[in-house]
C-alpha cells in the first residue's frame, strides 16, 4: 500500500511533454554549441587550435597572444578557417600566415592576386616550401640565431628581438633584406603590384612564450600595423578534418554530450506514459468462487424439485465432514471452521429460518469444499 502510494504520487509524463523536452533539450545543446564556439574563437575548428603558429592556439607554439595583443592595440583581428580565398581576402587587410601546412598552386595564385591589389601578407616559418609562390624564394638555413638587431625603428620601435633560433635566411633570392644581411636575414620583403610579401624566417618570435620577450611585442605590432589595415590570420585547416558543424567541439565534450543524451532519453522513456490506457495497479482477478456459488444456486433455483436438490447438496457436504470427523460438531463451529456464515450452514441442512434459501445453501456448500480438504482427517470438533 505504501509502494502504490508513492507511485500514485509521482508525476508522469506524456507523449507531447517527451517530445517537447527533447526538443528543447536540442536546442539547448546546439546553442551552448555555437556559444562555445564564438568564446574560443571557433572551438576546435578542424583541428587548428592545436597547431603550430595558430592564433587560436594557446599553447607555447601557438600565437594567441599575438592576436591578442593586436587587438589590445585596437587593431582589428579575424580569422579565415579553411581555403585559402572562401571568401576572398580584401586587399585592404593584412594577412599572417605562421607555419602553414603548404602553399599549393592555386593558394599561391591566390595570395599574389590579393597582394598585387593592394594586399599585405606576411608568411612566417622558413620551414615553408614557396617555390609556388615566388620563382625565387629565399634560401631557408636551419642553424641558430636567437638574437637579432633591428639597426632603425621601421617596426614600431623595436630594437632587439629574440626567437628560437631555428633558423634564417641564407641567401634573400629575388626578395630584399629588411632585417639582418644578404647571408643571415630574419626577414625579407617582395613587393607584388599595389602591395607587398614579409617573409619571416623564424616565427617563433611571435609565439605565445616568446611574445613577451625583449622587443618581440613591438616588432609584431610593427609588422602586422601598416597603414591601420585589419588583421586576418589564415589558419588553414588539417588535411582531411572538416571545419564545420559539430566538428568544432573537442572529442570529450561530444562524447559528454552523447552519454548525456542517452542518459535523458532513457531517462524521459522511464518517466512517461505509454500509449494506451494506464496500468491498473494490481491485477483485477475474475471472481471464481462468487461465480461458483451462482451457479449452484441458479441450479438449486431451477429444478423442480428444489427441495429434493438440496438434499444431494447437503448429503455431499455431509461425506465432505465425514471425512475429517466434523459431522458431530456444531453449526457455529462450522461455520467458524469454514469461515462462513452461521445461518449458511443452517439453510444447507434446511434448519429454519433459511431453510429454502438456494444462495446461502450454496455459499455453505462451496465454503465445505474450498477448506474442508485442506483439514486433517484426523481432526474431530465436538460440541
Amino acid at each position: 500500500m505504501v509502494d502504490q502510494a508513492l507511485r500514485a504520487r509521482i508525476p508522469k509524463f506524456t507523449g507531447r511533454q517527451v517530445v517537447i523536452g527533447l526538443l528543447i533539450a536540442s536546442l539547448t545543446f546546439i546553442i551552448l554549441s555555437e556559444l562555445i564556439g564564438s568564446a574560443t574563437d571557433g572551438g576546435d575548428r578542424g583541428g587548428v587550435t592545436q597547431r603550430r603558429g595558430s592564433s587560436l592556439n594557446t599553447t607555447a607554439s601557438g600565437t594567441r597572444a599575438y592576436a591578442d595583443l593586436l587587438q589590445r592595440y585596437s587593431i582589428t583581428v579575424r580569422r579565415l578557417v579553411g581555403l585559402v580565398g572562401e571568401p576572398p581576402l580584401d586587399p585592404s587587410v593584412t594577412a599572417v600566415m605562421i607555419d602553414p601546412f603548404e602553399i599549393t598552386t592555386q593558394t599561391a595564385a591566390t595570395l599574389r592576386s590579393f597582394v598585387s591589389e593592394g594586399g599585405h601578407l606576411v608568411i612566417g616559418g622558413g620551414k615553408v616550401d614557396l617555390s609556388h609562390l615566388i620563382d625565387s624564394p629565399p634560401q631557408y638555413v636551419g642553424e641558430q640565431q636567437e638574437h637579432w638587431i633591428i639597426a632603425d625603428s621601421a617596426f614600431n620601435g623595436a630594437h632587439s628581438i629574440r626567437t628560437a633560433g631555428e633558423g634564417y635566411w641564407s641567401r634573400p633570392g629575388a626578395t630584399t633584406v629588411v632585417v639582418g644581411s644578404q647571408n643571415r636575414a630574419l626577414i625579407t620583403r617582395e613587393t607584388i603590384g599595389r602591395g607587398t610579401i614579409d617573409y619571416l624566417a623564424d616565427a617563433t618570435l611571435l609565439n605565445n612564450d616568446l611574445i613577451a620577450t625583449d622587443d618581440n611585442a613591438a616588432f609584431g605590432v610593427g609588422l602586422a600595423d601598416n597603414g591601420d589595415r585589419p588583421v586576418v590570420f589564415i589558419e588553414g585547416r588539417t588535411p582531411g578534418v572538416p571545419a564545420q558543424g559539430i566538428a568544432v567541439l573537442p572529442t570529450n565534450w561530444k562524447l559528454a554530450s552523447l552519454i548525456l543524451a542517452v542518459a535523458a532519453i532513457l531517462y524521459a522513456w522511464h518517466r512517461s506514459v505509454r500509449f494506451g490506457p494506464p496500468d491498473a495497479l494490481e491485477r483485477n482477478l475474475a471472481p471464481a468462487r462468487s461465480e461458483y456459488i451462482d451457479a449452484i444456486a441458479k441450479l438449486l433455483a431451477a429444478t423442480k424439485d428444489p427441495d429434493s436438490a438440496r438434499v444431494i447438496l447437503a448429503n455431499a457436504a455431509h461425506q465432505l465432514l465425514h471425512a475429517h470427523s466434523l459431522t458431530e460438531t456444531d453449526v457455529e463451529t462450522l461455520a467458524a471452521m469454514h469461515r462462513c456464515d452461521a445461518d449458511d450452514f443452517r439453510a444447507l441442512f434446511a434448519m429454519e429460518p433459511f431453510a429454502n434459501d438456494p444462495v446461502r445453501a450454496a455459499r455453505a456448500f462451496a465454503a465445505i469444499q474450498s477448506t474442508a480438504a485442506l483439514l486433517p482427517t484426523s481432526e474431530r470438533v465436538r460440541t
